[in-house]
């Protein structure tokens, strides 16, 4: 009983406050964006420099965008934030008000947005996605339909 005792106090210790794994928490994002149908080109443009002047912000993981190939006015723009504090600066840095700027008179609708945050201790390195690169012509092989591609 005393050996039991022992070990759960150990494994509590072990386990570590919950404050301790929230402040460490990995912060995803996912957000949608349509613009006009002919503004696809305008769209994904704005959408590339966005990525790019992103990636460069602090705390910063892993920001990329996607288009859609059978309505390529459709994208979604996944990051990855080191915590909410880093996402929160910036969403409301120059990058994100540069976007809104190019993007205002082109969106066919409000931009959709989701998050969740991920502890890093079991954080798993997430599945390929689906896609396939603009450049590459597409599998005749492929049982599944593809219908988004990685901007470039």
């Amino acid at each position: 009983m005393l050996r039991l005792i022992a070990l759960a106090g150990l494994a509590m210790t072990m386990a570590g406050s919950p404050a301790a794994v929230a402040q460490d928490a990995t912060f995803y994002t996912v957000t949608y964006v349509e613009v006009g149908p002919v503004l696809a080109k305008v769209g994904a443009a704005a959408l590339k420099g966005y990525r790019d002047a992103s990636r460069k912000d602090a705390g910063a993981v892993h920001l990329d965008v996607y288009q859609r190939i059978d309505r390529p006015n459709q994208f979604v723009v996944l990051g990855s934030w080191t915590n909410q504090m880093a996402y929160d600066a910036h969403a409301s840095g120059d990058n994100v008000k540069k976007l809104n700027e190019k993007l205002g008179t082109t969106l066919a609708a409000r931009p959709t947005r989701g998050s969740t945050t991920g502890s890093r201790s079991r954080r798993r390195k997430p599945p390929a996605p689906r896609t396939r690169s603009l450049r590459s012509p597409m599998s005749t092989s492929s049982r599944r339909r593809r219908t988004t591609a990685s901007l470039r």
